[in-house]
């Protein structure tokens, strides 16, 4: 594959659009063979290149179909419209997005949450295993696999209500969140365009509280809200601007 900017590379990644991909140059976040790299224009070949984000590799987008099967647990709204009244995620997004892309927004963080709740409590063990591997130069994958107990991982040390700590960055921390999953994982959000709505949220100024709405759903498997009063406490409505 021929060379080209990298924060072209970025942006075909799935990373960030162009213009953020600059700022996390800027930041010292993207690194190439090892190498911190925060010239705009920097020529790489993804193909030969080890290029990271935060120390997590980054990967080239494919195309190829993914199928996923999704559990939603007992009583969690995530519908367009409710018959009971009761508030639904969707109810964040009136106003900015057409009723039939609601989907495009609610599936992939219905996921995400998921995979967060699943994975909270083997956090710990995960980064730790993460550096101890790292430092004896071991390729950590299987050993953070066996961490989880899970055929998938996530080595970032953030998580989505760590993101929450820091409003103005949330977007870009959500990026790297993200590029800390292991390789199939990060495939499904990309077979999504997660990064596309990532995009259009913040620029509406809403991702934060897209993202907030979802850490108040506990979405792990073993979870189950008792009554409806409990979920509407968690997804309560707001009012958005139009745009």
């Amino acid at each position: 594959m021929a060379e080209d900017r990298i924060q072209k590379v970025l942006a075909r990644a799935g990373i960030a659009s162009r213009r953020a991909a600059e700022r996390l140059l800027a930041e010292g976040r993207i690194s190439v063979n090892g190498i911190p790299v925060t010239r705009p224009g920097t020529k790489v070949d993804p193909a030969r290149d080890a290029i990271h984000l935060d120390g997590a590799p980054i990967r080239r987008r494919t195309r190829s179909a993914t199928v996923l099967a999704l559990h939603k647990p007992p009583q969690v709204v995530t519908t367009l419209a409710d018959p009971q009244g009761r508030p639904t995620v969707a109810d964040l997004l009136r106003g900015d997005y057409k009723q039939s892309d609601y989907g495009k927004v609610i599936l992939p963080f219905t996921v995400l949450r998921r995979l967060d709740c699943v994975l909270a409590e083997t956090k710990p063990t995960v980064l730790a295993e993460l550096a101890a591997k790292t430092q004896l130069g071991v390729n950590p994958e299987a050993f953070l696999k066996k961490a989880t107990g899970r055929p998938f991982f996530n080595q970032s040390p953030l998580d989505l209500k760590k993101l929450l700590g820091d409003p103005a960055n949330v977007a870009q921390n959500l990026f790297s969140y993200l590029q800390g999953f292991s390789p199939a994982v990060r495939d499904i959000f990309e077979h999504f365009e997660f990064q596309t709505q990532i995009e259009r949220l913040s620029k509406a100024g809403l991702l934060y509280q897209v993202t907030e709405k979802f850490c108040q759903i506990d979405l792990h498997p073993n979870a189950a809200f008792s009554t409806p009063d409990k979920l509407k406490d968690k997804v309560a409505p707001c009012h958005l601007p139009t745009t």
